[in-house]
């Protein structure tokens, strides 16, 4: 009795999954960028508050806390740039590694076949699968 083969995407997520540490990395990263993106909205949200604090009175708004909020900010977008580069680096990493082993499961698989399948089957139709 034949075991049952995966299909659809139970055999895409056993693929992906055959270099794990680097897809499970990449998406632990690309959570982490997605948070990040979200600093420099709250910090103008801080900024909005501080300035509605002391309408119409600006010369009692404080400098070093718009100077820190903006910092905030920049820190936040650079964060997200930094984990997203990161998450990005170590999909790639992980398709590559996915993709080698594919290939040298092919050519395992290939080389087993009786020399009459590759003559009856021909080298165009081979690549083309």
């Amino acid at each position: 009795m034949e075991k049952n083969k995966k299909t659809g995407i139970a055999r895409l997520m056993e693929i992906t999954l055959m270099s794990k540490l680097p897809i499970i990395s990449s998406l632990i990263f690309s959570v982490l960028a997605s948070i990040a993106s979200f600093v420099p909205y709250i910090a103008i949200y801080l900024a909005v508050v501080e300035i509605v604090a002391v309408y119409p009175n600006f010369e009692l708004l404080n400098g070093e806390v718009m100077l820190s909020i903006g910092f905030i900010a920049i820190l936040g977008v650079l964060a997200n740039v930094v984990f997203y580069f990161i998450a990005l680096y170590l999909s790639h990493l992980g398709a590559y590694e996915t993709i080698a082993k594919l290939k040298e499961e092919f050519a395992s698989h290939i080389s087993k076949l009786p020399l009459g399948f590759h003559i009856n089957m021909g080298s165009g139709k081979l690549r083309k699968i």
